[in-house]
């Protein structure tokens, strides 16, 4: 399994801080993969999100379908 990296190193923008971590992946987002202290990360509330309008839904299924049908399994159960 990948290690938790800096954020700012993974996305290339150096505004988020030193102490933000993520997990690489080849997430829709890299932002997915930020992971807190407690060790919860950004996976079901980026994938809510992305289920806002049908467009941005239909874009996410495309592009991370395994992202997509995780988010909407917790959201049917």
């Amino acid at each position: 399994m990948e290690t938790e990296q800096k954020l700012s190193q993974i996305t290339g923008n150096k505004f988020y801080s030193a102490k933000e971590k993520a997990f690489p992946d080849k997430f829709i987002n890299p932002y997915v993969g930020k992971v807190y202290k407690d060790g919860s990360t950004e996976v079901l509330s980026v994938g809510v999100e992305r289920m806002i309008d049908k467009t941005a839904a239909r874009d996410f299924l495309r592009k991370d379908r395994d992202h997509f049908l995780f988010t909407v399994g917790i959201l049917n159960d």
